[in-house]
Protein backbone atom coordinates (compact mmCIF):
# COMPACT_ATOMS: atom_id res chain seq x y z
CA UNK A 1 0.00 0.00 0.00
CA UNK A 2 2.80 2.35 0.91
CA UNK A 3 4.54 1.74 -2.56
CA UNK A 4 1.27 2.29 -4.39
CA UNK A 5 0.77 5.82 -2.56
CA UNK A 6 4.44 6.88 -3.28
CA UNK A 7 3.90 6.27 -6.80
CA UNK A 8 0.71 7.79 -7.15
CA UNK A 9 2.74 10.78 -5.48
CA UNK A 10 5.31 10.65 -8.03
CA UNK A 11 2.69 10.35 -10.72
CA UNK A 12 0.95 13.18 -9.59
CA UNK A 13 4.64 15.45 -9.53
CA UNK A 14 5.30 14.07 -13.12
CA UNK A 15 1.60 15.36 -14.42
CA UNK A 16 1.89 18.83 -12.59
CA UNK A 17 5.35 19.38 -13.54
CA UNK A 18 3.84 18.68 -17.47
CA UNK A 19 1.05 21.14 -17.06
CA UNK A 20 3.07 23.68 -15.85
CA UNK A 21 5.20 23.21 -18.33
CA UNK A 22 3.03 23.11 -20.77
CA UNK A 23 0.78 26.27 -19.70
CA UNK A 24 3.94 27.98 -19.60
CA UNK A 25 4.74 27.98 -23.35
CA UNK A 26 4.08 30.83 -26.00
CA UNK A 27 1.17 31.45 -27.77
CA UNK A 28 3.30 32.75 -30.59
CA UNK A 29 5.41 29.45 -31.71
CA UNK A 30 8.87 31.10 -32.74
CA UNK A 31 12.12 29.27 -33.93
CA UNK A 32 15.42 31.30 -34.61
CA UNK A 33 18.88 30.08 -36.08
CA UNK A 34 21.51 31.76 -37.61
CA UNK A 35 24.51 30.61 -39.15
CA UNK A 36 27.56 32.93 -40.59
CA UNK A 37 28.36 32.42 -44.61
CA UNK A 38 31.32 32.71 -45.81
CA UNK A 39 30.06 34.38 -49.29
CA UNK A 40 28.46 37.56 -49.99
CA UNK A 41 24.81 37.72 -49.70
CA UNK A 42 24.15 38.12 -53.51
CA UNK A 43 25.53 34.24 -53.88
CA UNK A 44 23.24 32.81 -50.84
CA UNK A 45 19.95 35.11 -51.87
CA UNK A 46 18.80 32.88 -54.75
CA UNK A 47 19.43 29.62 -52.87
CA UNK A 48 16.55 30.98 -50.53
CA UNK A 49 14.01 33.09 -52.68
CA UNK A 50 14.34 30.32 -55.47
CA UNK A 51 12.30 26.90 -54.15
CA UNK A 52 14.04 24.43 -56.69
CA UNK A 53 17.40 26.07 -55.21
CA UNK A 54 16.28 25.94 -51.98
CA UNK A 55 14.98 21.78 -52.36
CA UNK A 56 18.43 20.93 -52.82
CA UNK A 57 19.77 22.23 -49.08
CA UNK A 58 16.62 22.18 -46.72
CA UNK A 59 17.28 18.64 -45.14
CA UNK A 60 13.59 17.53 -46.11
CA UNK A 61 14.14 15.49 -48.96
CA UNK A 62 16.94 13.60 -47.65
CA UNK A 63 14.98 12.78 -44.18
CA UNK A 64 12.15 11.29 -46.53
CA UNK A 65 12.61 9.30 -49.46
CA UNK A 66 8.69 9.25 -50.52
CA UNK A 67 8.84 13.15 -50.49
CA UNK A 68 7.33 14.63 -53.81
CA UNK A 69 7.68 18.73 -54.11
CA UNK A 70 5.91 20.28 -57.25
CA UNK A 71 6.66 24.21 -57.83
CA UNK A 72 4.35 26.69 -59.36
CA UNK A 73 5.21 30.03 -60.71
CA UNK A 74 7.80 31.91 -61.88
CA UNK A 75 11.07 30.59 -59.42
CA UNK A 76 12.33 33.21 -57.47
CA UNK A 77 9.34 35.83 -57.44
CA UNK A 78 6.81 36.68 -55.21
CA UNK A 79 3.48 34.09 -55.71
CA UNK A 80 5.71 31.09 -56.69
CA UNK A 81 4.96 27.98 -54.83
CA UNK A 82 6.22 24.94 -53.17
CA UNK A 83 3.57 21.87 -52.32
CA UNK A 84 4.80 18.93 -50.57
CA UNK A 85 4.00 15.55 -50.03
CA UNK A 86 5.50 12.85 -47.72
CA UNK A 87 5.74 10.20 -45.18
CA UNK A 88 7.42 11.89 -42.71
CA UNK A 89 7.62 15.56 -43.72
CA UNK A 90 3.53 15.44 -44.23
CA UNK A 91 1.77 17.10 -46.76
CA UNK A 92 1.90 21.62 -47.00
CA UNK A 93 2.87 24.12 -49.46
CA UNK A 94 4.95 28.11 -48.94
CA UNK A 95 4.56 30.59 -51.40
CA UNK A 96 6.72 33.49 -51.25
CA UNK A 97 5.55 36.56 -50.26
CA UNK A 98 7.93 38.99 -49.79
CA UNK A 99 11.46 39.39 -51.16
CA UNK A 100 13.83 42.37 -50.36
CA UNK A 101 17.20 41.50 -53.30
CA UNK A 102 20.25 39.90 -51.09
CA UNK A 103 18.42 41.01 -47.41
CA UNK A 104 15.22 39.30 -47.07
CA UNK A 105 13.08 36.39 -48.19
CA UNK A 106 9.37 35.98 -46.44
CA UNK A 107 6.83 33.03 -47.20
CA UNK A 108 3.73 31.78 -46.23
CA UNK A 109 3.24 28.15 -44.90
CA UNK A 110 0.26 26.07 -45.28
CA UNK A 111 0.97 22.79 -43.06
CA UNK A 112 -1.94 19.89 -42.88
CA UNK A 113 -3.88 19.68 -40.21
CA UNK A 114 -2.90 22.97 -38.87
CA UNK A 115 -5.65 25.39 -38.71
CA UNK A 116 -3.83 28.67 -39.62
CA UNK A 117 -0.33 29.59 -41.85
CA UNK A 118 2.49 30.20 -40.66
CA UNK A 119 5.73 32.03 -41.88
CA UNK A 120 9.00 31.03 -42.57
CA UNK A 121 11.46 33.66 -43.24
CA UNK A 122 15.26 34.86 -44.03
CA UNK A 123 17.76 37.56 -43.17
CA UNK A 124 20.67 37.93 -44.41
CA UNK A 125 22.75 40.66 -42.95
CA UNK A 126 26.80 41.94 -43.46
CA UNK A 127 29.38 40.17 -40.75
CA UNK A 128 32.85 40.08 -41.28
CA UNK A 129 33.40 36.89 -41.65
CA UNK A 130 30.80 36.90 -44.61
CA UNK A 131 27.13 36.63 -44.31
CA UNK A 132 25.05 36.14 -41.51
CA UNK A 133 21.71 34.14 -42.31
CA UNK A 134 18.90 34.06 -39.86
CA UNK A 135 16.42 31.42 -40.27
CA UNK A 136 12.78 31.91 -38.56
CA UNK A 137 9.62 30.33 -37.96
CA UNK A 138 6.52 31.66 -36.73
CA UNK A 139 3.42 30.06 -36.06
CA UNK A 140 0.29 30.26 -33.84
CA UNK A 141 0.15 27.44 -30.67
CA UNK A 142 -3.66 26.85 -31.52
CA UNK A 143 -6.17 25.49 -28.65
CA UNK A 144 -5.71 22.85 -26.45
CA UNK A 145 -2.84 20.73 -28.17
CA UNK A 146 -1.22 23.69 -29.73
CA UNK A 147 1.15 23.99 -26.99
CA UNK A 148 1.92 20.34 -26.00
CA UNK A 149 2.52 20.15 -29.88
CA UNK A 150 4.99 22.89 -30.11
CA UNK A 151 7.23 21.30 -27.16
CA UNK A 152 7.40 18.30 -29.66
CA UNK A 153 7.71 20.37 -33.36
CA UNK A 154 9.83 23.02 -31.73
CA UNK A 155 12.50 20.42 -30.81
CA UNK A 156 12.22 18.97 -34.06
CA UNK A 157 11.81 22.01 -36.03
CA UNK A 158 15.78 23.56 -34.34
CA UNK A 159 17.79 20.71 -35.21
CA UNK A 160 15.99 20.24 -38.81
CA UNK A 161 16.98 24.05 -39.29
CA UNK A 162 20.17 23.85 -37.90
CA UNK A 163 20.99 21.10 -40.49
CA UNK A 164 19.08 22.92 -42.72
CA UNK A 165 21.45 25.64 -42.13
CA UNK A 166 24.81 23.67 -42.26
CA UNK A 167 24.13 21.87 -45.48
CA UNK A 168 23.75 25.81 -47.18
CA UNK A 169 26.98 26.96 -45.80
CA UNK A 170 28.68 23.53 -46.91
CA UNK A 171 27.02 23.97 -49.81
CA UNK A 172 28.27 27.24 -50.90
CA UNK A 173 31.52 27.74 -49.20
CA UNK A 174 32.66 24.47 -51.30
CA UNK A 175 31.14 25.73 -54.42
CA UNK A 176 33.36 29.16 -53.71
CA UNK A 177 36.10 27.62 -52.74
CA UNK A 178 39.61 27.55 -54.87
CA UNK A 179 40.31 24.06 -56.85
CA UNK A 180 42.32 22.14 -54.88
CA UNK A 181 41.71 23.93 -51.43
CA UNK A 182 41.09 21.33 -48.98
Amino acid sequence: MKTLKIAATVVGVICAILVIVISIQPEQAHLERVIVIDAPDSVIFPYLSNYRMLSTWWPWPKMDADLKQSFEGVDGTIGSKVIWNGAKAGNGSMVLEELDRNKHVKSVMTIAGQKRTATNEFLLETDKQGTRVTWTYNGINDGVMGKPKWLLMGTLLSSQYDLGLKNLKTMIEEKLAPPGDD
